[in-house]
């Protein structure tokens, strides 16, 4: 059985650039950041699934999942891991490069808007985003539904964003940097767990799922390892799905989460782990994400019908 290798740390994604390739002996995955809704490469590999699969595997960290896909669009990983928003912001060369090769989550409870105000002023508040993120999304989507006038702050750039990484707009909203913070799991538990903060969780506004993906040019020299990747992953999902409070208590003490931080949130009960390679599974959220990119002038693509076939051509 092949031994898995794991390289960590955000410089090996540059040292692959700089050499301008992937290694030929192994499957390399541009894994974003650890967070506990992508859930299931991390059980694949604390399982064993990988091996069992007989699949060699190379995970080196990068910080989100548009950066994840960027890695896998320029060759420089067979595989990664991102939200549709992702591809709703990719130009027209990435999209007839990147595919779309399962879904591995469903959730609308992973991100959360968080403020010291019950009422925010969005004219004024310093508003602390990752963008190009599955939370500026929200934010977009939070804003319409306040009205025009409210999305119309974003549109013609009014509203004071600051962007940040993940952890960034964690640590400025509790060192009083900003005043909002537009954050996913687990940093929006963690910083609104202290008293005198208001939480706007609105499971309406945004469905966030996490496609495994690659390009042609991997699927096609790698494509019986992408077919293993899939199902190392089916097994994970399968796994969750039937263990869901021992997995929640695992990812409690990787993450050093305070007991019952997973089991008794929201935001886990509120989240799926569908193992899907269906093309109609998918459709509406990546609609969605479109849409929500077109409105706020985010788009390179200006068809739907030119986005959504290239992404999906090798599902179902």
């Amino acid at each position: 059985m092949e031994r898995r290798e794991f390289l960590l740390g955000t410089t090996t994604l540059a040292t692959l650039a700089a050499i301008g390739c992937t290694p030929t002996n192994v499957f390399s995955y541009a894994s974003p950041s650890p967070v506990w809704w992508n859930a299931a490469p991390w059980v694949a590999s604390e399982q064993g699934f990988y091996e069992k699969v007989n699949l060699n595997i190379r995970d080196f960290n990068v910080a989100t999942g548009t950066r994840s896909k960027e890695a896998v669009a320029t060759n420089n990983a067979h595989s990664g891991v991102a939200a549709p928003n992702s591809f709703s912001l990719a130009s027209q060369a990435d999209l007839n490069q990147l595919v779309i090769l399962s879904n591995t989550m469903q959730s609308n409870t992973t991100v959360s808007i968080v403020s010291r105000s019950e009422s925010i002023d969005w004219s004024t508040a310093r508003i602390g985003v990752v963008k190009g993120t599955i939370a500026e999304f929200y934010l977009i989507s939070h804003l319409r539904k306040l009205g025009e006038n409210y999305l119309n702050l974003y549109i013609e750039n009014k509203l004071n964003l600051v962007s940040q990484s993940p952890a960034g707009v964690a640590a400025s909203y509790q060192g009083g940097e900003i005043d909002v913070a537009v954050i996913w799991e687990p940093f929006a538990s963690q910083i609104s767990n202290s008293a005198g903060n208001f939480v706007i969780r609105d499971d309406s506004l945004y469905s966030q799922q996490i496609y495994l993906l690659t390009s042609v040019n991997a699927y096609e020299s790698k494509r019986a390892d992408m077919e293993k990747m899939n199902q190392a992953l089916q097994l994970a999902c399968n796994y969750i799905h039937n263990n869901r409070d021992l997995v929640a208590k695992q990812l409690e003490n990787f993450f050093k989460f305070e007991d019952g931080f997973l089991s008794k949130s929201d935001a886990w009960n509120g989240t799926k782990f569908p193992f899907s390679k269906s093309k109609s599974d998918m459709a509406g959220v990546l609609k969605q994400d479109f849409e929500i990119a077109k409105i706020a002038g985010l788009n390179k693509v200006d068809s739907i019908e030119d986005f959504i076939p290239n992404i999906t051509r090798f599902l179902d």
